[in-house]
């Protein structure tokens, strides 16, 4: 398995416990990492993580993707080169036959290898929101589809879906809704009926995440965790926040169970916990990754907890 991110000095906590998942979850893989900043690429390096690929910002950034960088914000920058980062791996190393690009708050809960069992011939796979039905209005402001998973065979028919996607994302790409257009995320909503073999995975343990484990059966059968009777394979921890080294936010904006908290949310504190050790073992001085306006974070949070099942109620 090939599988691929992006991360910069305030993700590197995230992109390791990507990594930790990928140990004790996968047999052979190999992880690639666009490192965004020379101090996340210094620190990853200086960790000689094994079956680890890392890759400069310089190697994949062309002078059209450099001419955005002015008005975007650091998070739609990478939004920007992330489908010229999958296009680079595929055009530049053709032993890749098949990859897997996972946004680095992605966790593997199980091995990769389930998700792509699942492609048969496609060219290319992604995921829908699957949002529950008390959020299905969601999809007209985010999109169906979720950008967090890619995965792509690497043959000619998906270098040209990444090749139009990445052309796309260097012309527009924001955090904000304008004319179909969502980050780098509304542009594959067109992939289905605009391209031959693309398939939408159909397991719910591909890509579950804050905003639809709520309308899932979450369970533990024989050490294994299951979501709807299927294998729990990828969790998005989307909005997850690290305050301080011991101090974290589920999700701000969603409302997490207690029991999904116990299974999926603690495991990943305590592999955030290792990450943090582990850097601050090579380098005291690091002091990226936590975001430091915890009493706006924590009354934001609560004030959506109480607000957002009514607005998403009433504007679906």
């Amino acid at each position: 398995m090939n599988i691929c991110t992006i991360t910069d000095r305030n993700y590197v906590y995230k992109s390791l416990a990507q990594y930790y998942s990928l140990l004790s979850t996968s047999e052979n893989f190999t992880w690639w990492v666009l490192a965004m900043d020379p101090e996340v690429f210094a620190v990853l390096k200086q960790l000689k993580l094994k079956n680890t690929q890392l890759v400069r910002l310089a190697a994949v950034e062309t002078r059209a993707i450099r001419q955005t960088r002015g008005d975007r914000t650091e998070a739609e920058y990478c939004w920007t080169v992330k489908p010229s980062w999958i296009r680079y791996l595929l055009i530049t190393f053709p032993k890749i036959k098949t990859l897997l690009y996972a946004d680095s708050d992605v966790i593997f809960f199980a091995g990769a290898d389930l998700a792509e069992k699942e492609t048969n011939g496609a060219a290319a796979g992604i995921t829908s929101h699957n949002f529950p039905r008390n959020l299905a209005g969601r999809e007209k402001r985010t999109g169906k589809f979720n950008a967090g998973i890619i995965w792509v065979r690497n043959d000619a028919n998906a270098v040209k879906i990444i090749d139009r996607w990445s052309k796309q994302c260097i012309g527009w790409c924001y955090a904000r809704l304008e004319d179909g257009k969502l980050c780098d995320q509304m542009y594959l909503d067109e992939w289905p009926a605009r391209y031959d073999r693309v398939h939408v995975f159909n397991q719910p343990g591909i890509n579950v995440a804050p905003w639809n484990i709520g309308g899932m059966k979450l369970q533990q059968v024989n050490g294994q965790l299951q979501v709807n009777n299927h294998p729990l394979i990828m969790y998005h921890f989307h909005q997850f926040q690290i305050v301080s080294p011991d101090k974290f936010i589920d999700s701000t904006g969603y409302i997490i169970p207690s029991g999904v908290h116990q299974l999926i949310y603690k495991p990943y504190i305590e592999s955030i916990k290792r990450a943090i050790a582990g850097i601050k073992q090579i380098q005291p001085e690091f002091n990226y990754g936590l975001n430091k306006t915890s009493w706006g974070l924590r009354w934001g949070n609560k004030i959506k907890r109480v607000l957002l099942p009514t607005y998403w109620k009433l504007s679906g």
